[in-house]
């Protein structure tokens, strides 16, 4: 993939680089050229991220607006109010059908999805409230209703908010990271002037380590720790270049909708991590494994034959069914099983249509009766 072999070929450019400079000026000047656009890069990545924040808080903001128009009407008695109420439901439904929309929210989307029909829920109890008739004192119907409808519109609001969460931390300890990686390279710039080309090197692989973390964190899945969707589709792209030969496992969960409808989310969750690490087990060391989005996974086998791929499928689907997850929320040790689809190619057609051949052989499992293998044609 494009990224590691930048990663890698950097790290040696900035230590050879700093050893053979035999003039201490020319190493502050190659500092400062050098690590510029490093620094551009990692604030860039910073600034990608906090614009996926950005959605999830507007939609918690127009949430929080939404709840003035019962309440006022309650407490005032005044259909204007309805007015508003409409207005701030139209914002609230733009603002999910954006967050649902956007790719960088792929992996939450069934959860998103829920919380729209939460919100579905919010907005009946809203239109029921202003069909009461309001005289006087708050009734205590109306306080209930009132009280019901703010709470539902909180916890929507409040579960939001762990979507942007572990995303405002990593920006955070990003911009942390930048702001330690610029003033670092002074120290070591001043230090290239008084001691030489050591400390600029050392210099050199200190940044190249933290940029590796930087690449790892951008390419890999926050719950399962494997690649993500970008990385997959990086890769893809480099097939496409390289002409290459390819085998690629399309795998999804069976019944995995149930095991979130019945023990919850954070049941789902351990299952997605319990999958990944299982197959990982079977796989080999360049193999690249991804999730795809929710509970589908892509495996990418470089130079394997349909047959070698279709037999490690089949190593990958019993190694599932053998095992069981256990499950802390219900005390149950649960049992899952895969469907997966398999298709090489030999470099001469793009790498997606090799992966929509797998996906077809995928759902092709699925109708077959799902815990199978079934191979492309």
């Amino acid at each position: 993939m494009n990224d590691f072999n930048t990663e890698r070929q950097s790290r040696y450019l900035m230590v050879v680089s700093f050893t053979l400079l035999p003039i201490l000026s020319l190493v502050l000047i190659t500092v400062f050229v050098f690590f510029h656009p490093i620094f551009e890069k990692m604030e860039f990545i910073a600034d990608t991220i906090y614009e996926e924040i950005r959605p999830v808080r507007v939609l918690q903001k127009a949430l929080i607006t939404s709840m003035m128009g019962p309440n006022d009407y309650l407490l005032q008695g005044k259909m204007d109010n309805k007015k508003l109420w409409e207005q701030s439901k139209d914002e609230v439904n733009h603002y999910f059908k954006v967050l649902i929309d956007n790719p960088a929210y792929v992996d939450e989307k069934s959860k998103l999805l829920y919380l729209r029909q939460e919100w579905n829920s919010c907005m009946l109890l809203g239109d029921q409230i202003f069909q009461l008739k309001v005289v006087g004192l708050v009734s205590k119907r109306s306080a209930e209703l009132m009280e019901e409808f703010d709470l539902r519109v909180e916890t929507v609001s409040e579960d939001l908010d762990s979507f942007a969460s572990y995303r405002e931390e990593a920006v955070s300890r990003a911009y942390s990271s930048i702001h330690d990686l610029k003033t670092k390279t002074i120290i070591a710039t001043l230090g290239a002037i008084l001691l030489g080309m050591i400390s600029g090197v050392f210099g050199s692989i200190w940044l190249a380590r933290n940029r590796k973390q930087m690449i790892e964190f951008v390419t890999r899945d926050a719950l399962t720790g494997a690649y993500n969707r970008r990385a997959l589709d990086d890769a893809l792209h480099q097939l496409n270049g390289d002409k290459g030969s390819f085998a690629a496992l399309l795998l999804d969960l069976d019944n995995f909708k149930s095991v979130n409808d019945t023990y919850g989310h954070d049941a789902g969750d351990l299952v997605l991590k319990y999958f990944v690490e299982e197959t990982q087990k079977v796989l080999r060391s360049n193999d690249l494994f991804g999730r795809y989005g929710g509970e589908e996974f892509l495996i990418l086998l470089y130079d394997t034959k349909l047959e070698h791929a279709a037999a490690l499928a089949e190593r990958i689907r019993k190694s599932v069914e053998s095992n069981t997850v256990y499950l802390p929320s219900s005390g149950a040790h649960h049992s899952l099983t895969v469907s997966i689809g398999c298709a090489a190619s030999d470099g001469s057609r793009p790498s997606e249509e090799t992966v929509r051949m797998a996906d077809k052989a995928m759902y092709k499992a699925k109708q077959s009766g799902r815990n199978q293998v079934v191979v492309a044609e």
